[in-house]
């Protein structure tokens, strides 16, 4: 995870802290979509990410739980950039995952969205 080279360890806590408050019994659900995370968090039982608690995921679930991640990583001081690539391939759900993200009037997240299509291939 980048996160770990950009940041303190100090940074890295409060950041853990906050994944863990604004999570709790969610986290797996968040780790199941984001395996790396569990680098950054000790929760307990975060290394066997369980699959029968997260197979019944829809869209909006998964829309609001990266919306929640993006509102505890993301500063004004530590914006997240996300960049997209094909999105050419890109199907409705994927770009209704990007709007929810981008939209999220509730959070204060600071999301820089760069996404790239080839224009002979759509």
């Amino acid at each position: 995870i980048l996160i770990r080279k950009r940041r303190s360890q100090q940074e890295l806590l409060v950041i853990a802290n906050n994944l863990a408050d604004a999570f709790e019994a969610d986290f797996l659900m968040l780790a199941r979509l984001l395996p790396d995370i569990q680098v950054l968090c000790s929760q307990p039982n975060s290394t066997a990410v369980e699959t029968g608690s997260c197979d019944q995921l829809n869209l909006q679930s998964i829309c609001f739980i990266l919306q929640r991640f993006m509102r505890v990583v993301s500063s004004k001081l530590h914006p997240v950039m996300l960049f997209l690539d094909d999105l050419q391939w890109c199907d409705m759900a994927a770009l209704m995952l990007i709007e929810s993200i981008l939209s999220d009037a509730i959070g204060s997240s600071c999301v820089f969205f760069v996404g790239s299509y080839r224009s002979n291939e759509v």
